[in-house]
């Protein structure tokens, strides 16, 4: 099972910055310019990852929402979501053989999906 130290460890070996909010949540940023804050939390043998895009649209219409949708089948890992008001990205994987690469290519995944979203919401 994945200890929190050999977590903490998989931050530092990959060079991110990071703070515990509390117990079993982490704040990672992956770029080191507060842009890219993914929040990660230890759900008994899983890891929730999430990333804050926005805030929902006021004007917010069904074309705006099947984009969104379909921006799903686009992404690497993960998916985009609402949480109350907030559209988020989230992904989740086992803690079972977790290894610093995989963290890695999650966190590179929800960056790449905040890109792809960003682009299309710029159309």
């Amino acid at each position: 099972m994945l200890t929190k130290e050999k977590l903490e460890g998989f931050f530092l070996d990959l060079n991110y910055d990071f703070s515990t909010p509390a117990e079993g949540i982490w704040v990672i940023n992956a770029d080191h310019d507060d842009s890219t804050l993914v929040v990660i939390t230890m759900v008994e043998n899983l890891m929730i990852f999430r990333l804050k895009l926005a805030k929902l649209p006021a004007d917010a219409d069904a074309p705006f929402y099947k984009m969104l949708l379909t921006s799903n089948m686009e992404l690497a890992h993960g998916a985009v979501a609402i949480d109350g008001e907030d559209l988020v990205l989230v992904d989740t994987v086992e803690l079972e053989g977790l290894s610093a690469e995989e963290l890695h290519a999650s966190v590179l995944a929800l960056e790449e999906g905040a890109q792809l979203i960003y682009n299309k919401v710029k159309k």
